[in-house]
């Protein structure tokens, strides 16, 4: 069976030919997992998103004040 899960730890969603443990819902089947380690999902790729914006954000703030203070000499 070929499906793509509704979130993914892995890297890569393409595990062809290899044995994926599937945690799923009862009343929706469609919604299921696929954890790498078959247990429970990891929490990087969420960590890594968030920190990402974070310095997405500070790296804004910082620009807009600086360009500010050049534009009107504040």
């Amino acid at each position: 069976m070929r499906e793509v899960p509704a979130v993914s730890d892995v890297g890569m969603l393409d595990r062809t030919g290899s044995t994926v443990t599937v945690l799923h819902d009862r009343d929706r089947p469609e919604l299921f997992v696929a954890p790498r380690d078959g247990r429970r999902m990891s929490p990087w790729p969420q960590l890594r998103r968030a920190g990402f914006g974070v310095v997405f954000m500070v790296f804004s703030g910082v620009f807009l004040v600086f360009s500010r203070m050049v534009l009107f000499g504040f």
